[in-house]
């Protein structure tokens, strides 16, 4: 009986031991398995764990792009995004984030069992100044330009990369932040001048040939049913009249500046030196004549001298 006695108590050690084994297995695994739970709400997780696609989802009423958005987050917010202070409302609750440009305030409201972010971090009308008729892109968003001012009613607070395209200029491109008051002037293309050039200097030619010969011959660089084709034939059919030999002879010529007049068309200063020599039965009198012309050159397949205005 003694012996059983024993038994039976060593039954109930090994039970205990058993017992309070399992139950620290359990234990154990719950804490390692089971992640305590931690109040952030969705917009919060999202929000720390930078899921962008998920934040701009919950924009109440947003009219602009994803794209726009990316911008916005990465110019506003650092790698880390700590939120300070959070504070309840009566329709949802109020968030103090850090960011990169100073405390940033979010705003969540609750509808209907779902989180909204009311974003408001906008700039209002901002206006750049551009070149007429040229092609105006932020951030992926074609503008319309019809009098050399862009103006972008909304947009969240960013820089933004601003393209701007004009036939004849090179392109521009630059990352300009929301709101700052900017005038760019496009750069003529070089190809361009070089195209606009070779019209003049054509041009130049064609007239020096047709006073020596007192003849028209065939020329790119003008409309044929233009006012200055006709303006070189009418010269020519005086010449023909005058009792006295005239020539001129183009010795030097050079671009003094040159810009875009409007679409298309190309405004050069050209300084011209001319040899101008008259002979007559009596004496022959030679000069240099200086002059600065100004030409307008329209840009096409060929480039064609449309008008030319002289400066002095």
């Amino acid at each position: 009986m003694h012996t059983r006695g024993l038994y039976d108590l060593e039954r109930q050690y090994l039970f205990k031991r058993f017992i309070f084994i399992l139950v620290f297995i359990i234990i154990f695994a719950l804490f390692l398995f089971i992640k305590p739970k931690n109040d952030y709400t969705a917009f919060e997780k999202s929000l720390k764990e930078k899921d962008y696609k998920a934040l701009y989802n919950m924009i109440m009423n947003k009219d602009f792009t994803y794209q726009v958005f990316e911008e916005y987050i990465k110019y506003n917010f650092g790698d880390e995004i700590n939120i300070k202070e959070k504070q309840k409302t009566e329709d949802g609750y109020v968030l103090k984030v850090n960011s990169k440009t100073g405390d940033k305030i979010l705003k969540i409201k609750k509808e209907k069992n779902k989180l909204y972010w009311d974003f408001n971090d906008y700039v209002y009308n901002w206006t750049l100044q551009v070149p007429l008729y040229s092609s105006v892109e932020v951030c992926g968003q074609i503008y319309e330009n019809k009098n050399g001012f862009v103006t972008i009613e909304k947009i969240p607070f960013a820089s933004y990369n601003v393209k701007i395209k004009l036939k004849g200029c090179e392109d521009y491109e630059n990352r300009i932040l929301a709101g700052q008051k900017v005038e760019v002037k496009l750069e003529l293309a070089k190809d361009v001048i070089d195209k606009c050039k070779e019209a003049i200097y054509d041009f130049l030619k064609f007239k020096e040939n047709a006073i020596e010969n007192k003849k028209i011959t065939e020329v790119q660089c003008l409309y044929t049913d233009s006012g200055l084709y006709k303006e070189v034939l009418n010269e020519i059919e005086w010449l023909k009249t005058v009792d006295y030999k005239y020539y001129k002879k183009l010795i030097d010529w050079k671009v003094v500046s040159a810009k875009l007049k409007h679409s298309g068309v190309i405004e050069i200063d050209v300084k011209e030196d001319w040899e101008v020599k008259i002979i007559t039965d009596e004496n022959e009198s030679t000069n240099i004549n200086t002059q600065y012309n100004r030409y307008y050159v329209e840009m096409g397949e060929n480039y064609k001298i449309v008008q030319i205005n002289t400066i002095k």
